[in-house]
């Protein structure tokens, strides 16, 4: 006798209208068994959070999709505390040692603003005319702009010459504007969206740039002097340049939009900052990547805006191996996703002083003793830390001391509340509209 599979089974309960309600039921008792489960026998029981997130997923999910994901998980830590529950099987932290128990203890804690060793970004030095020149900018321009935009435009340009040696956008600012416009639907597809056709776009720049050889002195020349059996394969150099065309253009863009807008609601930290910058940098040729490295304000003004604005403030999760593992003093179930909340880190009255106060003098060791420095780490830390750290502090010194001593800079009404918006992979930043006015400063 053949007895009925699957198949046949679901075929007669849905070839009935009870079948319905049937299956209906079923599933009603299995997730209400499962909601249960979660909350009362779960391994994870013992962390607060709220009751539905420790049930299911699918407010974690909901957040997700909805761009809110960071605001909500920093409001249930306002709510429930340093450790907490945001979906059945995931922990989000507040505490600065979760950074090192999650993601790895380095040997020494980052000192000072900036890695001082050149080897470990030998391009960069001999790179910075391009750097310079790409943040150039013509101070006798005035008008309208979305910011945002023209900050893209430039990073993605550096990131094009570092990487593979070409440049994408230096002609399309003086295209005619029908055209421009254009040219700005293609420059999203590949630089500001469709991951799908970022992953093409860098393999073709990859293949084209193997063809070239390994002497043009960009990002992929050390790797093909390396390259021999058991370097990386073509597919390996493809996915890492994928991921340094994003993040090292788009992250960028994101930090230094902020910061301008931060600056235009603050003009006393804008006040000091321009005194600075004019002291330190008569004339226009005096500005380089070396001298921006030791303005003590400039740097304090970038690092107050990736505590308040930080690029990605997306959970960098990782998975707790079978046996468990103690974070924060605390043994953690295996396979427990753990992270440390970014947005809710930075902004948490349990880590700072004034927490959704931006203050760049709290990096001065002025009066600011009581804030948790150490939970600072925008680039995250261990051996898996951000490979472009040091090109994104050169990027986001120089363009914004360049942008600063060239321009005036009034925010247009429309882009006031600008920084309230979703979050998916980065931000989803509105339009940044700025009046410029050029400013008689450099010579």
């Amino acid at each position: 006798m053949k007895f009925p599979g699957l198949f046949d089974f679901v075929s007669l309960i849905v070839a009935v209208p009870e079948g319905f309600a049937f299956l209906a039921v079923c599933l009603f008792a299995f997730l209400t068994v499962k909601a249960i489960y979660n909350v009362y026998f779960h391994p994870l029981r013992k962390y607060p959070g709220p009751w539905i997130a420790r049930a299911s997923r699918l407010p974690f999910l909901y957040y997700q999709v909805t761009g809110r994901l960071p605001h909500a998980i920093k409001e249930i830590h306002e709510k429930y505390g340093h450790v907490v529950r945001i979906a059945p099987n995931d922990l989000s932290y507040l505490q600065s040692q979760a950074w090192f128990d999650i993601h790895g203890h380095q040997a020494s804690t980052r000192s000072g603003w900036f890695e001082r060793d050149p080897s470990v970004y030998p391009q960069l030095p001999g790179r910075a005319p391009s750097i310079k020149l790409y943040g150039q900018i013509d101070g006798s321009r005035q008008g309208v702009v979305n910011i945002s935009d023209w900050l893209n435009f430039t990073t993605f340009d550096i990131i094009g010459d570092l990487s593979f040696d070409i440049v994408y956008l230096a002609a399309i600012s003086h295209l005619p504007k029908p055209l421009f416009s254009t040219a700005l639907k293609i420059l999203e597809t590949f630089a500001m969206g469709d991951l799908a056709k970022d992953k093409d776009f860098a393999a073709d720049r990859v293949n084209l740039r193997l063809q070239q050889g390994s002497d043009r002195g960009d990002f992929v020349s050390p790797i093909l002097r390396a390259n021999d059996e058991k370097g990386m394969t073509v597919s390996e150099i493809q996915s890492s340049f994928n991921i340094i065309i994003v993040a090292g253009s788009e992250t960028t863009a994101t930090l230094l939009s902020g910061t301008l807008y931060l600056l235009s609601q603050h003009p006393e930290v804008y006040k000091r900052l321009m005194t600075e910058l004019t002291s330190a940098f008569p004339t226009r040729e005096s500005i380089d990547m070396a001298a921006v490295q030791y303005l003590p304000y400039l740097n304090a003004v970038l690092e107050e805006s990736l505590r308040v604005y930080p690029p990605s403030a997306f959970n960098q999760a990782r998975i707790v191996p079978r046996g468990g593992a103690i974070i924060c003093g605390e043994m953690v179930p295996g396979g427990t996703a753990v992270a440390v909340g970014t947005l809710a880190a930075f902004s948490s009255k349990y880590n700072w002083i004034k927490p959704e106060q931006f203050i760049p003098e709290r990096w001065l060791g002025e009066g600011w003793s009581g804030d948790n420095r150490r939970v600072m780490q925008p680039f995250i830390t261990g051996p898996r830390n951000c490979i472009g750290k040091n090109l994104a502090y050169a990027e986001m010194r120089l363009i914004l001391t360049l942008f600063l001593l060239n321009f005036e800079y009034e925010l247009l009404p429309e882009s006031h509340g600008w920084m309230d918006f979703r979050f998916y992979l980065l931000w989803e930043r509105p339009r940044l509209m700025l009046k410029l006015s050029p400013r008689a400063v450099l010579n």
